[in-house]
């Protein structure tokens, strides 16, 4: 019974430890995605796999053909954005929404706007600005809320588990040790001789 005490700490401070895994892989796949890259200015095609919402970003910190650049914040002035439903040939309509940040170490994008794709299929982006800009943009799915909150409850999950599986280990070892050393010296009962 005593050493079941102590199994069951170490079995929930696993779970803890796998969910901690968990979280922080989720956390980073939520930072780290670069997304589909855009041609700027140009055409790009893309394929849409998962209907939903979509975030335009504007990379303003990033590596453009093997070198760091840094851009403004801002669009340039005359910078058009058409996205095109190849099936049909219809505008499919966005959202300017500018405000959202993303960072991941040295890079940082800032948000251009949304997108809700409500059918999956291959879309074109054109994306029209003056040429000397050279500006890098991306798309990809709209990590918020779900994922994000998925990590943040990986993470935290995790972490008060793994909290409360070293407390209730710590704890059976200590009651272990209590009861051994209050049970004392076990007495013998000698036969009667006769």
């Amino acid at each position: 019974m005593r050493i079941l005490n102590i199994i069951f700490p170490v079995i929930v401070l696993g779970c803890a430890l796998a969910l901690g895994v968990l979280g922080v892989r989720s956390f980073l796949s939520v930072v780290a995605d670069e997304g589909l890259h855009l041609a700027t200015p140009g055409f790009t095609k893309v394929q849409i796999l998962k209907p939903g919402d979509y975030v335009l970003w504007n990379q303003v910190k990033t590596v453009q053909n093997g070198t760091f650049r840094t851009f403004p914040d801002e669009v340039p002035d005359g910078t058009k954005v058409e996205i095109i439903h190849e099936k049909d040939g219809s505008t499919v309509p966005w959202k300017a929404r500018v405000g959202m940040r993303q960072t991941s170490g040295v890079s940082r994008k800032v948000s251009l706007g949304t997108v809700t794709f409500t059918e999956p299929g291959n879309y074109g982006i054109a994306i029209s600005m003056p040429p000397e800009e050279g500006r890098s943009f991306s798309i990809e799915p709209s990590k918020f809320p779900q994922p994000f909150l998925s990590a943040i409850f990986g993470l935290l999950a995790g972490i008060f588990l793994g909290i409360g599986a070293v407390i209730w280990l710590g704890a059976a070892i200590i009651l272990m040790f209590v009861r051994k050393a209050t049970a004392g010296p076990k007495e013998s009962v000698a036969p009667p001789q006769g």
